[in-house]
């Protein structure tokens, strides 16, 4: 199968209730082509500490440490 046939994953985290630890783990064992970010996802990716490819939203339920951190990483 050439490497453009192969199914993309991609990983799409939003806001919600959203369990930290067993979420990290289970992020780290599969692969995903893209990590995307929607609005108050960004809070869970910074708990578990994970710096996704896109964030994308209006950013109004992301805290402004959180909007801070996202700006230096990028």
């Amino acid at each position: 199968m050439a490497v453009s046939d192969r199914k993309k994953h991609v990983l799409i985290i939003s806001g919600g209730s959203i369990d930290v630890g067993f979420s990290r783990e289970y992020i780290r064992r599969e692969y995903f082509d893209m990590v995307i970010s929607a609005d108050s996802g960004m809070e869970f990716c910074r708990k578990a500490e994970l710096l996704p490819d896109l964030i994308l939203g209006d950013f109004d339920s992301a805290r402004p440490e959180t909007l801070a951190f996202f700006r230096e990483k990028c």
